[in-house]
């Protein structure tokens, strides 16, 4: 019997991590199922898509991609196929190692799950 509880109280503690601290799990699951049968085309138009995003949200937020990208003229609503990868400037080890306050962006993110966690605790 206490076995059969601890079992039903771990359950409800994933559950409820799951739910408050990685609500997106699922979705990025089923996603995740449903990108398996893509097509190479489709693949690939998510790649494109996925590669503008990240590059977008370098050149907004970080103060190092902004400059890079400036020092070697890329304009990055240029980059319009898989194979613009190439102007992409390459970045090496020392590199990063040597400006990774620049590097980091400057978004800042809420963690919610503590939160969350506390309010139910406190109205048990």
């Amino acid at each position: 019997m206490v076995t059969n509880f601890k079992i039903m109280i771990r359950k409800i503690i994933y559950t409820l991590g799951q739910r408050f601290r990685n609500p997106s799990l699922k979705k990025q699951y089923l996603f995740l199922k449903a990108s398996e049968k893509w097509s190479l085309k489709e693949l690939e138009k998510y790649q494109l898509k996925q590669l503008q995003k990240l590059l977008h949200d370098a050149n907004l937020y970080s103060a190092y991609y902004q400059n890079k990208f400036k020092k070697n003229n890329l304009d990055i609503s240029e980059i319009k196929t898989l194979e613009d990868i190439q102007k992409i400037p390459i970045l090496e080890k020392k590199e990063i190692l040597n400006n990774i306050e620049g590097i980091h962006t400057n978004i800042k993110f809420r963690k919610v799950f503590w939160q969350i966690l506390l309010v139910l605790l406190v109205s048990l």
